[in-house]
């Protein structure tokens, strides 16, 4: 071979070893391997941070991470959704400036427990929102010392705080049915040989004294035997008696049964929105129900005023037509009774419908007009709510179905 020959074939040796791969090379293969390894892993756990953040986004529940100082670090947007602060508002304020004031000493006992190592779970508290009211939420909080920082999760509760509310409240008034029957049945049993023998002593007595003194016994004993039976009503299911009658002529009863207690410093103004359709009701309870009303109204304004009553015709499934009233959709009378009387103070108005509460002075009401008003007209499918300002007057709101067409 020419010395040409093998320089070209010393070339191409040495071209072969330099195109060789560095994936040949075991050493070159590992370092691969490892590359891909670590690649897979970034790309892991970015999806798995994606993933978190979607979760963290979406979530109904209210996440967030807080400082042991304090203050919130960062929240979802389930907080805003939930009490209406935006995310700014709620990291650049100490949380407890959002939780309600009746609950500051507890957050605060349980926020310490936290920050020495112990985790909290179910507890309960009210986060003022941002119109003024607040939410009920249930708490879930672990502590990472390490970071000196707290993971929690809260649950908004408030509507199973208001139906475990509204429960309670059912069994209290049940139990105040069946102690007011037995109560109203004993009463009864001895009052009416008293009223009878009284009777008998004003038919029989003929000294004036002593009539006079016998009739003012017996007006006690017949206010005592009133009461008795509106405990009965109160406590017992009343059987209604419906009947077609327009609302025209049952507030023209209303008023027959007033007109010996209305003075004439006040005025009593009837709206109605003709033509109505005829209302299918019960008359004499329903015209219970507007007496007692009125003279509550009456009673509300002792130096005379006015009192609206107002009747129309309301769709219920209209949003222009919204109505704090909660009832199935459909047509209703909305009967209004407002008057400009003293008003309600705020802290009673929750209590107005129970059984014997009342915020008249002792002596001037039995806390049952309200209670049996109400009763009245729910049996009716109805619903009934009052609200007032102290120095502003009250306004009674009646919602009743309207009969179902033929």
């Amino acid at each position: 071979m020419n010395v040409k020959g093998q320089d070209m074939q010393k070339s191409e040796l040495e071209t072969s070893a330099t195109a060789q791969p560095l994936s040949d090379s075991p050493e070159a293969s590992k370092t691969d391997g490892k590359f891909q390894h670590q690649n897979r892993e970034m790309q892991q756990e970015a999806d798995a941070r994606i993933q978190r953040d979607l979760l963290f986004k979406i979530s109904e529940d209210l996440l967030c991470i807080a400082g042991y100082d304090g203050k919130l670090k960062q929240v979802n947007p389930a907080w805003t959704r939930c009490l209406g602060w935006t995310e700014q508002e709620l990291i650049s304020n100490p949380v407890i400036h959002f939780v309600h004031q009746d609950d500051r000493e507890i957050t605060l006992s349980a926020r310490k427990n936290i920050t020495e190592g112990e985790t909290l779970k179910n507890f309960e508290n009210r986060y003022i929102c941002k119109d003024g009211s607040y939410r009920w939420l249930s708490w879930c909080s672990l502590p990472y010392q390490d970071t000196s920082s707290i993971f929690c999760i809260a649950r908004d509760i408030t509507r199973l705080k208001e139906m475990e509310q509204h429960l309670l409240h059912v069994n209290r008034m049940e139990s105040v049915g069946q102690l007011s029957a037995g109560v109203a049945h004993h009463l009864n049993n001895a009052l009416t040989p008293i009223s009878l023998t009284l009777d008998y002593l004003l038919i029989n007595e003929h000294d004036p004294e002593q009539r006079e003194m016998i009739s003012i016994s017996k007006g006690r004993l017949d206010q005592g035997i009133k009461l008795i039976q509106r405990l009965l009503k109160f406590s017992k299911p009343q059987f209604l008696q419906p009947e077609p009658i327009h609302v025209g002529a049952l507030l023209k009863g209303a008023m027959e049964m007033l007109s010996d207690y209305v003075p004439s410093s006040i005025q009593i103004v009837q709206q109605l929105q003709e033509p109505l359709p005829k209302l299918l009701a019960d008359t004499l309870i329903l015209q219970q129900v507007f007496v007692d009303l009125i003279l509550n109204a009456v009673q509300a304004m002792p130096d005379g005023g006015q009192i609206l009553i107002s009747v129309s015709v309301v769709p219920l499934d209209q949003p222009e037509n919204a109505h704090p009233i909660q009832s199935a959709p459909g047509d209703y009378f909305l009967f209004e009774i407002k008057d400009d009387g003293k008003g309600i103070a705020p802290e009673d108005l929750p209590r107005i419908f129970e059984p014997f509460f009342t915020s008249k002075e002792p002596g001037e009401g039995t806390g049952l007009g309200l209670s049996t008003a109400n009763t009245a007209i729910h049996n009716h499918g109805g619903n009934m709510t009052i609200t007032s300002r102290p120095g502003e007057g009250t306004t009674v709101k009646i919602l009743l179905p309207l009969p179902e067409k033929p």
